[in-house]
């Protein structure tokens, strides 16, 4: 996850969400990876917890840009 995170340093705010997220699109959490990043960004999404494979890595991560955007 660090890894990613370094390389959407500058990004959109939907762009570093992506980066935090699993990136399997197996759509456990109802969309793609990229849908699920949108849709948080959007405000259309408010569960932070619904990446499966991410795990709790990928929801404190989520919620910590969140807060960061001021969206939390």
């Amino acid at each position: 996850i660090s890894q990613r995170m370094d390389l959407a340093k500058g990004a959109s705010l939907a762009d570093k969400l992506m980066a935090a997220m699993a990136q399997t699109d197996c759509h456990a959490c109802g969309y793609d990876c990229r849908g699920y990043a949108d849709a948080i960004a959007a405000g259309s999404e408010q569960d932070l917890s619904l990446c499966l494979p991410g795990e709790a890595e990928t929801a404190k991560k989520l919620e910590e840009l969140m807060k960061e955007a001021g969206k939390l």
